[in-house]
């Protein structure tokens, strides 16, 4: 196979295909048994106290995240760099394809997962309002999928021109350019008057300017900051169900966030950027792609964990800002 060859040759991404197609079936059985022997964990503990159910529910969501994000992304790695002289070009753009995969088909089983593991007092998520809420958290996984189907085989005129556009579209997503997007779209709209007039109060108490307050259609209960654009965003679930004591409390701890410094906000961008590492160095080592892959992964570790550890402090002062906004004690963990 010449290096580099084109989608179109059907031959060439058959096996990879079915391969892939094999493990996601292996996820599923997988999921499934799982959730099986889980739900009868959470039966018998119907009569303890609700932490102990959620703390299973959770625990048995994240065991499953992972192991279907392990299990395709290795398979994918397996079967892609074992295809005889295959470049970054083909490899890119079949984790792109898989990527994409994964996006449209989702958890199969969650629906009925979250219905039994509850006894239906969960409703269950639309794939859609997922893809909304992930657009605001994760903008980079549409945009991996977009850039991994137009990858490079090399750093050539192309190439350039290609790490130029997903270098840019990463740091506009990561300014805030994908709540903007939601925003024109409908995804996020104005919170109600009640809702912007209760942040408007928090913020004149913490000695904060308002900020602009948005609702995002989602059945959980959530809230973030959007420290770049200075806005908070509640999901409908949180504006539908927590109280007013509560919101006030989450709204304090959101706007400890918009009270970041602007080195800090431009490292939350940068950070984004990084991602690029990821995939950008492949084309670099056209004969070697998977070295591009172990340089770049390993420049974006020490990025991330230099994060991860800025991060910490930054969550642990918003909610220092939660902590004195609370009227009773504990009323902040409660929400």
């Amino acid at each position: 196979m010449p290096r580099g060859s084109s989608a179109n040759d059907w031959v060439v991404w058959l096996a990879p295909s079915l391969t892939v197609a094999l493990a996601f079936l292996f996820a599923f059985v997988g999921t499934e048994l799982v959730r099986f022997y889980a739900v009868r964990e959470l039966d018998g503990l119907r009569a303890a106290h609700w932490t102990e159910r959620a703390r299973v529910f959770t625990d048995t969501n994240n065991t499953l995240r992972l192991f279907r994000v392990y299990l395709i992304s290795v398979t994918s790695a397996l079967v892609t760099f074992s295809v005889p002289h295959s470049g970054p070009r083909f490899i890119l753009r079949f984790f792109a394809c898989v990527m994409l995969a994964v996006t449209l088909l989702g958890d199969l089983g969650a629906a009925r997962w979250v219905r039994r593991a509850t006894a239906g007092t969960l409703p269950t998520v639309p794939w859609l309002d997922a893809q909304s809420f992930a657009l605001l958290m994760f903008p980079s996984r549409w945009l991996f999928i977009v850039f991994g189907l137009l990858a490079p085989e090399r750093y050539d005129t192309y190439g350039w021109a290609w790490a130029g556009a997903f270098l840019l579209a990463l740091a506009i997503a990561y300014a805030g350019g994908a709540a903007v997007l939601g925003r024109a779209v409908g995804i996020v709209r104005p919170a109600p008057e009640e809702v912007r007039q209760l942040v408007a109060s928090v913020a004149q108490a913490a000695g904060i300017p308002a900020p602009p307050v948005y609702e995002l259609r989602l059945e959980r209960v959530n809230a973030l900051a959007l420290p770049t654009l200075g806005w908070v965003t509640f999901t409908s679930a949180a504006v539908q169900q927590l109280k007013p004591d509560a919101l006030s409390v989450i709204a304090a701890h959101e706007l400890g966030h918009l009270r970041e410094p602007l080195l800090v906000k431009l490292g939350r961008i940068a950070v984004g950027v990084a991602l690029f590492l990821t995939i950008g160095l492949m084309p670099a080592f056209p004969q070697e792609p998977l070295l591009g892959l172990v340089y770049g992964c390993g420049l974006f570790v020490i990025v991330a964990l230099g994060m991860r550890t800025l991060s910490v402090r930054l969550e642990r002062r918003a909610d220092a800002l939660a902590h004195r906004h609370e009227q009773d004690h504990g009323a902040y963990a409660t929400a």
